[in-house]
Protein backbone atom coordinates (compact mmCIF):
# COMPACT_ATOMS: atom_id res chain seq x y z
CA UNK A 1 0.00 0.00 0.00
CA UNK A 2 1.29 3.61 -0.68
CA UNK A 3 0.41 6.78 0.78
CA UNK A 4 -1.88 7.68 -2.26
CA UNK A 5 -3.65 4.01 -2.41
CA UNK A 6 -2.85 0.84 -3.92
CA UNK A 7 -1.90 -0.29 -7.18
CA UNK A 8 -4.56 -2.45 -9.52
CA UNK A 9 -3.78 -6.23 -10.22
CA UNK A 10 -4.02 -5.40 -13.92
CA UNK A 11 -1.75 -2.97 -14.45
CA UNK A 12 -3.18 -0.01 -16.97
CA UNK A 13 -0.14 2.47 -17.70
CA UNK A 14 -0.42 5.77 -19.45
CA UNK A 15 2.17 8.29 -20.41
CA UNK A 16 1.49 11.77 -19.48
CA UNK A 17 3.22 15.02 -20.35
CA UNK A 18 3.07 16.11 -16.62
CA UNK A 19 5.17 13.75 -15.16
CA UNK A 20 8.40 12.10 -15.85
CA UNK A 21 7.46 8.47 -14.93
CA UNK A 22 4.59 6.64 -16.38
CA UNK A 23 1.04 6.68 -14.50
CA UNK A 24 -0.56 3.71 -14.11
CA UNK A 25 -4.08 2.97 -12.30
CA UNK A 26 -4.49 3.20 -8.30
CA UNK A 27 -6.99 3.18 -6.25
CA UNK A 28 -7.16 5.96 -3.70
CA UNK A 29 -7.40 5.28 0.08
CA UNK A 30 -8.28 8.68 0.89
CA UNK A 31 -9.59 11.70 -0.77
CA UNK A 32 -7.30 13.71 -3.44
CA UNK A 33 -7.39 16.28 -5.44
CA UNK A 34 -7.16 15.60 -9.19
CA UNK A 35 -4.48 17.62 -10.60
CA UNK A 36 -6.02 17.45 -13.75
CA UNK A 37 -10.07 19.40 -13.50
CA UNK A 38 -9.45 20.46 -9.54
CA UNK A 39 -12.01 17.90 -8.69
CA UNK A 40 -11.91 15.44 -5.46
CA UNK A 41 -10.73 11.96 -6.38
CA UNK A 42 -12.94 10.21 -4.01
CA UNK A 43 -11.89 7.37 -1.63
CA UNK A 44 -11.58 3.99 -3.48
CA UNK A 45 -12.05 5.44 -6.77
CA UNK A 46 -9.79 4.51 -9.81
CA UNK A 47 -7.33 7.19 -10.66
CA UNK A 48 -3.92 7.81 -12.14
CA UNK A 49 -0.55 7.91 -10.27
CA UNK A 50 2.96 7.50 -10.43
CA UNK A 51 3.77 3.55 -11.31
CA UNK A 52 7.82 4.11 -9.95
CA UNK A 53 6.34 5.14 -6.23
CA UNK A 54 8.37 8.20 -6.27
CA UNK A 55 7.48 11.03 -4.16
CA UNK A 56 4.85 12.53 -6.65
CA UNK A 57 1.39 12.62 -5.20
CA UNK A 58 -0.33 14.50 -7.45
CA UNK A 59 -3.39 12.01 -9.01
CA UNK A 60 -5.23 12.08 -12.42
CA UNK A 61 -9.04 11.56 -12.42
CA UNK A 62 -9.17 8.54 -15.13
CA UNK A 63 -10.58 10.60 -17.95
CA UNK A 64 -8.44 13.84 -17.52
CA UNK A 65 -5.28 11.84 -17.82
CA UNK A 66 -6.82 10.13 -21.13
CA UNK A 67 -8.21 13.87 -22.89
CA UNK A 68 -6.29 13.96 -25.38
CA UNK A 69 -2.80 16.50 -25.44
CA UNK A 70 -4.47 18.87 -28.22
CA UNK A 71 -7.73 18.92 -29.30
CA UNK A 72 -10.60 21.13 -31.58
CA UNK A 73 -13.42 22.26 -29.36
CA UNK A 74 -17.11 22.79 -30.75
CA UNK A 75 -17.04 26.53 -29.15
CA UNK A 76 -13.67 27.21 -30.64
CA UNK A 77 -13.19 25.06 -33.79
CA UNK A 78 -11.15 26.88 -35.69
CA UNK A 79 -7.88 26.56 -34.06
CA UNK A 80 -6.47 24.09 -32.09
CA UNK A 81 -6.12 23.77 -28.56
CA UNK A 82 -3.22 22.47 -26.42
CA UNK A 83 -3.08 21.38 -22.95
CA UNK A 84 -1.14 23.36 -20.26
CA UNK A 85 -0.56 23.40 -16.71
CA UNK A 86 -1.45 26.06 -14.84
CA UNK A 87 0.88 26.42 -11.69
CA UNK A 88 0.65 30.04 -10.53
CA UNK A 89 -0.68 32.27 -13.10
CA UNK A 90 -3.95 31.93 -13.11
CA UNK A 91 -6.42 32.23 -16.15
CA UNK A 92 -10.04 32.52 -16.53
CA UNK A 93 -11.79 29.62 -18.99
CA UNK A 94 -13.75 31.44 -21.66
CA UNK A 95 -16.74 29.26 -21.30
CA UNK A 96 -17.34 29.15 -17.37
CA UNK A 97 -15.94 32.11 -16.20
CA UNK A 98 -14.16 29.84 -13.24
CA UNK A 99 -10.62 30.71 -12.61
CA UNK A 100 -7.71 27.86 -13.72
CA UNK A 101 -5.25 27.63 -11.14
CA UNK A 102 -3.26 24.60 -9.88
CA UNK A 103 -4.76 22.37 -12.82
CA UNK A 104 -4.89 21.29 -16.42
CA UNK A 105 -6.44 23.71 -18.87
CA UNK A 106 -6.19 24.25 -22.33
CA UNK A 107 -5.02 27.38 -24.13
CA UNK A 108 -4.96 28.63 -28.09
CA UNK A 109 -2.24 27.72 -30.33
CA UNK A 110 -3.18 30.39 -32.86
CA UNK A 111 -0.89 33.52 -32.30
CA UNK A 112 -2.77 36.57 -30.40
CA UNK A 113 -5.69 34.02 -29.46
CA UNK A 114 -6.60 34.33 -25.82
CA UNK A 115 -9.01 31.64 -25.68
CA UNK A 116 -8.33 29.38 -22.67
CA UNK A 117 -10.81 26.87 -20.95
CA UNK A 118 -10.29 23.87 -18.20
CA UNK A 119 -10.35 20.66 -17.56
CA UNK A 120 -13.90 20.20 -16.99
CA UNK A 121 -15.05 22.30 -20.09
CA UNK A 122 -13.19 20.51 -22.05
CA UNK A 123 -14.61 16.98 -21.85
CA UNK A 124 -17.43 18.47 -23.84
CA UNK A 125 -19.62 16.33 -26.20
CA UNK A 126 -18.41 17.86 -29.72
CA UNK A 127 -14.80 17.59 -28.53
CA UNK A 128 -12.13 16.11 -31.24
CA UNK A 129 -9.15 15.19 -31.44
CA UNK A 130 -7.16 17.49 -33.20
CA UNK A 131 -5.99 15.39 -35.46
CA UNK A 132 -9.29 14.52 -37.10
CA UNK A 133 -10.77 16.46 -39.23
CA UNK A 134 -12.83 19.12 -38.76
CA UNK A 135 -15.54 20.45 -40.86
CA UNK A 136 -15.99 24.08 -40.64
CA UNK A 137 -19.20 26.47 -41.82
CA UNK A 138 -20.42 29.59 -41.78
CA UNK A 139 -23.92 29.57 -42.82
CA UNK A 140 -26.26 32.81 -42.60
CA UNK A 141 -28.82 31.50 -40.49
CA UNK A 142 -26.50 32.31 -38.00
CA UNK A 143 -23.85 34.24 -39.10
CA UNK A 144 -22.67 34.67 -35.05
CA UNK A 145 -20.54 31.96 -35.10
CA UNK A 146 -18.83 29.32 -37.34
CA UNK A 147 -20.82 25.96 -36.86
CA UNK A 148 -19.00 22.74 -36.85
CA UNK A 149 -20.12 19.38 -38.26
CA UNK A 150 -21.48 16.70 -36.18
CA UNK A 151 -21.63 13.28 -37.85
CA UNK A 152 -22.74 10.89 -35.07
CA UNK A 153 -25.93 11.92 -33.17
CA UNK A 154 -26.97 9.40 -30.05
CA UNK A 155 -30.20 10.50 -29.95
CA UNK A 156 -32.74 12.64 -32.32
CA UNK A 157 -32.66 16.70 -32.24
CA UNK A 158 -34.93 19.11 -33.35
CA UNK A 159 -33.23 21.26 -36.50
CA UNK A 160 -33.52 24.52 -35.46
CA UNK A 161 -34.36 25.58 -39.33
CA UNK A 162 -36.72 23.14 -40.53
CA UNK A 163 -38.40 22.46 -36.71
CA UNK A 164 -38.24 18.73 -37.67
CA UNK A 165 -36.32 16.09 -34.82
CA UNK A 166 -34.31 13.42 -36.31
CA UNK A 167 -30.77 11.51 -36.22
CA UNK A 168 -27.96 12.05 -38.65
CA UNK A 169 -25.31 14.66 -39.36
CA UNK A 170 -25.98 18.28 -38.49
CA UNK A 171 -23.97 21.62 -37.74
CA UNK A 172 -23.97 22.62 -34.39
CA UNK A 173 -23.07 26.06 -32.45
CA UNK A 174 -22.46 24.57 -29.40
CA UNK A 175 -22.05 28.45 -27.89
CA UNK A 176 -25.97 29.45 -28.83
CA UNK A 177 -27.22 25.33 -28.81
CA UNK A 178 -27.39 26.17 -32.35
CA UNK A 179 -28.70 22.95 -34.53
CA UNK A 180 -29.08 22.58 -38.12
CA UNK A 181 -29.53 19.80 -40.08
CA UNK A 182 -26.96 18.97 -42.89
CA UNK A 183 -29.55 18.84 -45.61
CA UNK A 184 -30.84 22.00 -44.95
CA UNK A 185 -27.16 23.59 -44.13
CA UNK A 186 -26.60 22.64 -47.84
CA UNK A 187 -29.90 24.84 -49.49
CA UNK A 188 -28.67 27.18 -51.76
CA UNK A 189 -29.41 31.03 -50.17
CA UNK A 190 -32.23 31.64 -52.76
CA UNK A 191 -34.27 29.62 -54.66
CA UNK A 192 -36.46 30.05 -57.81
CA UNK A 193 -40.16 29.91 -58.04
CA UNK A 194 -41.69 27.17 -59.75
CA UNK A 195 -44.96 27.63 -58.69
CA UNK A 196 -47.69 28.98 -61.28
CA UNK A 197 -48.67 31.71 -58.94
CA UNK A 198 -49.72 35.38 -59.25
CA UNK A 199 -47.34 37.73 -60.98
CA UNK A 200 -47.47 39.69 -57.70
CA UNK A 201 -45.73 36.79 -55.34
CA UNK A 202 -42.04 37.37 -55.81
CA UNK A 203 -40.23 35.17 -57.68
CA UNK A 204 -37.26 34.50 -55.40
CA UNK A 205 -37.01 33.61 -51.68
CA UNK A 206 -34.32 34.32 -49.72
CA UNK A 207 -33.82 31.53 -46.96
CA UNK A 208 -31.00 33.01 -45.06
CA UNK A 209 -32.77 33.04 -41.94
CA UNK A 210 -34.35 29.83 -43.14
CA UNK A 211 -37.69 31.12 -42.05
CA UNK A 212 -39.14 31.20 -45.82
CA UNK A 213 -42.64 32.72 -46.96
CA UNK A 214 -43.89 33.72 -49.65
CA UNK A 215 -46.48 36.83 -50.17
CA UNK A 216 -49.08 36.38 -52.74
CA UNK A 217 -52.11 38.18 -53.78
CA UNK A 218 -54.98 37.36 -53.88
CA UNK A 219 -54.39 35.40 -50.41
CA UNK A 220 -53.81 31.73 -50.41
CA UNK A 221 -54.01 28.93 -47.65
CA UNK A 222 -50.72 27.61 -46.42
CA UNK A 223 -49.58 24.75 -48.16
CA UNK A 224 -46.16 22.93 -48.02
CA UNK A 225 -43.10 22.36 -50.13
CA UNK A 226 -40.07 20.69 -49.62
CA UNK A 227 -40.99 21.06 -45.80
CA UNK A 228 -40.94 24.63 -45.68
CA UNK A 229 -43.71 26.29 -44.95
CA UNK A 230 -45.11 28.61 -47.03
CA UNK A 231 -48.13 30.96 -46.51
Amino acid sequence: MSEIGKEMEDEVVVDHWSHHHPLTLVQTSKRHICYGCGRVCSSGEHVYGCSKKCKYTKLLHQECAEMATKIRHPMHPQHILIQEYYSSNASKCAICDLHILGSIGYKCTSSGCEFEIDMMCAQHRGVMDADDDAVIISHPSHPQHPLVRVSRMPCSLRCDACGTSRRGVFYACYVCRYWIHHRCAILPNTIQNMLPMSSALASTLSISGLQTRFHVDPPRPPSSFCNLDIG
